[in-house]
C-alpha cells in the first residue's frame, strides 16, 4: 500500500465541481503484484494490545514510512529531492531538469 501510494496513486479532481474524475480502478492506478517486490514477513508474538481481544493494528505504521523511504532512495540515486506524490517518471524527469549545470574539472 505504501509503495502504491508513493509511486502510482493520484486522484484527479475537477476543480469546479470537486468530483473525483478517476474514481474507478480502470483509471485510478495502484501498484499491482507485478510492481511489488518480494516481501519477507517476520511475525513476532507480542501481547500488548489494549482491547478486550488483545489485538492492535500492524499494517498502518509500516505505510507511514514507505513513501519517505522511496523518496530517499530516489534522492540517493539521482541527487534530487522529490517532494511530490506520486513519484512518477514524469515527476522525476521534471526534477532532473531542475539540476543546475555541473562543471567538469579541468
Amino acid at each position: 500500500m505504501g509503495m502504491s501510494y508513493a509511486l502510482f496513486e493520484e486522484r484527479v479532481i475537477d476543480r469546479h465541481s470537486g468530483h473525483v474524475l478517476n474514481a474507478n480502478l480502470e483509471q485510478y492506478r495502484i501498484g499491482r503484484s507485478r510492481e511489488t517486490p518480494q516481501i519477507e514477513m517476520i511475525l513476532l508474538e507480542n501481547y500488548q494490545g489494549t482491547s478486550a481481544t488483545d489485538a492492535y493494528g500492524i499494517a498502518e505504521p509500516s505505510n507511514i514510512a514507505t513513501a519517505p523511504a522511496i523518496a530517499n532512495a530516489v534522492y540517493n540515486a539521482i541527487g534530487v529531492r522529490i517532494r511530490e506524490l506520486p513519484m512518477t517518471p514524469a515527476v522525476i524527469l521534471a526534477a532532473l531538469g531542475r539540476i543546475p549545470a555541473r562543471r567538469t574539472g579541468a
